[in-house]
């Protein structure tokens, strides 16, 4: 079947990770579907796709608005909602947890009364899997020795997780509780992405939390820079492996973890000092160090 023939919808299309999921899904010939929460949003997203016009819809809805959705869904073939994109800790809440298992079963609810939905594809996090904000000795004590996969998940009673680790965790398993509950008629396949912190380039305008790192570290706000490492996963990489997950076969009922590398906040720091400051001050700070 011709990808002109298939539609997709993009949740918050004007987000970091959507906005090149939805670039690449445009390349690719396929008709989008993307919805934003004001005009704002949808001008920045008409912008990026102005060569686009013609096979790009864009549909005014909030993620936690209840009323709207089965027309959002309606005629799409695949729904990529990204679920990783939480606000930052600080801006998360009590409440926070259950607004968004809420906002994943309300889009996944309107796929299966459609019917017409073949496949959902999920953007969680690694954090999913695995957090390194969990402080308590018996899950410390469980790092040092495992190898972490797919097959793993986060502890969402360990006092010491992220809430917003936890709100990703909880969202991804409330999502496979749900595909797994559904009745036999309204069946759907899921297929969940699960990467390192996302860096890359922004495309769409719109600020990203995981590009927070980069931004503090570029800024100098920073006195001290962590001892701590991360896994990272480009962006074009993983709008590229939502587009694999979404039609490959044998990715359906599967998580897959997308990371290029681990690296350190002071290698960030190095290569954005190596790579943006003036010649002459590198050249100092290379003798003085």
């Amino acid at each position: 079947m011709a990808t002109s023939n298939l539609s997709v919808l993009v949740t918050e299309g004007v987000g970091f990770i959507a906005s090149h999921v939805i670039t690449l899904l445009l390349e690719k010939g396929y008709r989008v579907r993307a919805t934003v929460t004001n005009s704002q949003e949808e001008s920045q997203l008409r912008t990026l796709c102005s060569e686009s016009k013609s096979i790009l819809e864009v549909v005014e809805i909030g993620l936690f608005q209840d009323q709207g959705w089965d027309r959002a869904v309606k005629g799409c073939r695949y729904v990529i909602h990204d679920a990783s994109n939480v606000p930052g800790s600080a801006s998360l809440n009590n409440d926070s947890p259950k607004l968004n298992v809420q906002c994943v079963k309300r889009i996944l609810r309107a796929c299966a009364d459609d019917g017409g939905v073949k496949r959902v594809v999920l953007t969680s996090s690694i954090s999913a899997v695995h957090d390194h904000s969990s402080s308590e000795s018996a899950f410390m004590d469980e790092e040092k020795k495992k190898i972490y996969n797919e097959s793993d998940w986060s502890h969402v009673d360990s006092p010491g997780l992220d809430i917003g680790a936890q709100t990703i965790t909880l969202v991804e398993r409330a999502a496979w509780d749900f595909i797994r509950e559904l009745p036999e008629k309204k069946k759907l396949e899921l297929s969940v992405i699960n990467p390192g912190v996302v860096l890359g380039p922004l495309v769409c305008g719109f600020p990203s939390r995981s590009l927070e790192i980069v931004q503090k570290l570029f800024e100098r706000t920073l006195q001290l820079i962590p001892k701590v490492h991360f896994c990272v996963a480009d962006v074009r990489d993983v709008a590229q492996a939502h587009l694999k997950v979404m039609t490959l076969p044998s990715a359906a009922t599967h998580r897959h973890i997308v990371c290029t590398e681990s690296i350190w906040w002071r290698q960030i720091a190095h290569i954005l000092f190596t790579e943006f400051k003036p010649k002459d001050e590198r050249n100092i700070r290379c003798h003085t160090s």
